[in-house]
């Protein structure tokens, strides 16, 4: 068995004369074949391989496509000079790998990684270093940063360290703390769940939103550090960039007071009920749910900068050059901070899911290098 390049542009040419077999019938396939439509993911595969046993003889949905769920015995069953497989785990990929290796017993069959595909790809931002060259010296947005800590907890650590670099660069900017005490948890019925769950950044999913709409300025996520003064991006009505799955990272964002577009973002909240369990489900994230929002209105899923109506998209480089996958950081010149994606939210199973997921990308790297 061998791994080719990870590339798009490979993936591509085997796909177009192979057979594509994925393996893993998961969300995150799912999530990537909304994202990255230029991979055709729901063009290019065939069938989809699982070990869950209930999930197979049945279908999953590929950006609008059902393809039917097999089992790994049946992947025998094809002709090798057919086929090509994409693991499509992202947690699992490392150890699905070494499945195959076992099961093909040495049977050439060409194996792309998703979650290494996607890990290696760099969007197209050749535009990027234009949009700070911007002269307005009047500012939309205010000088203050929001940010949420409704613990109640010392802070220590990385929320130090964040809290002193916003003052280092942003000397002139009032930093807004909001907690229990001067935020209103009775706003809707979703914050209010969430905050009794003590879902802290839940409650923060919807009361960023309203705190910004309210006041104008810009919230900071208490895992970004920043490098650089923010002033240059204050002649917009609203700004977010993207982060590093082409998801619309909200862990940084800045609006005029009173922004329309937030309002709007907000009534995604109006009947979304808070379920502990469901609502940490991959395509409830709010990242997610924002792609899907922007995509509603016009805009690409792309990684790549975009303008229209007030709002801006940026590229992954500005706030979140940081390697969902491997966790290494490919920091630009252009950088004004990085989102150390902590992950507040996530309970102590989804941290060690998330420790091994970087391992098993990094473990499936080393053995991409040793074969090219």
């Amino acid at each position: 068995m061998i791994i080719i390049e990870n590339g798009f542009e490979s993936f591509h040419a085997v796909a177009n004369r192979k057979k594509i077999i994925a393996f893993g019938a998961s969300n995150f396939l799912q999530l990537i074949s909304l994202n990255y439509k230029d991979l055709k993911l729901e063009q290019y595969i065939y069938c989809v391989v699982d070990n869950d046993i209930s999930k197979q003889g049945k279908s999953i949905s590929i950006n609008g496509c059902n393809k039917g769920i097999i089992s790994p015995q049946q992947l025998l069953k094809f002709d090798e000079k057919d086929i090509a497989v994409l693991i499509t785990s992202d947690i699992y990929v490392y150890e699905i790998y070494k499945q195959l290796e076992k099961m093909l017993n040495g049977r050439n069959i060409e194996v792309f990684g998703l979650s290494l595909m996607i890990a290696k790809n760099i969007d197209d931002t050749s535009e990027r270093y234009m949009q700070f060259l911007n002269n307005e010296t009047s500012y939309k947005i205010p000088k203050i940063i929001h940010y949420f800590w409704f613990s109640g907890e010392e802070k220590t650590g990385l929320v130090k360290e964040c809290l002193e670099s916003w003052k280092k660069t942003c000397p002139d900017y009032e930093l807004k703390e909001w907690n229990g005490n001067n935020y209103n948890i009775s706003v809707n019925d979703f914050v209010y769940k969430a905050y009794k769950k003590k879902k802290w950044a839940y409650v923060s999913d919807y009361a960023r939103l309203d705190v910004v709409y309210r006041y104008g300025g810009i919230y900071l996520d208490l895992d970004v550090i920043l490098y650089k003064n923010l002033d240059i991006l204050l002649s917009q009505d609203f700004f977010v960039g993207f982060g590093p799955i082409r998801d619309i990272e909200a862990a940084v964002f800045g609006a005029k007071k009173g922004c329309p577009i937030l309002k709007e973002m907000m009534h995604i909240y109006d009947d979304k009920k808070f379920d502990e369990n469901e609502s940490m489900t991959l395509f409830n994230l709010q990242p997610i749910l924002l792609d899907r929002f922007f995509e509603k209105k016009g805009f690409e899923i792309n990684g790549k900068y975009q303008k229209k109506d007030g709002i801006t998209i940026y590229p992954r480089d500005l706030f979140s050059a940081k390697n969902w996958f491997t966790g290494a950081y490919e920091i630009t010149d252009v950088a004004l901070g990085i989102h150390e994606c902590a992950g507040g939210w996530v309970n102590k199973n989804g941290k060690s899911s998330k420790r091994i997921k970087m391992e098993n990308n990094i473990n499936l790297e080393q053995i991409y290098k040793m074969e090219v």
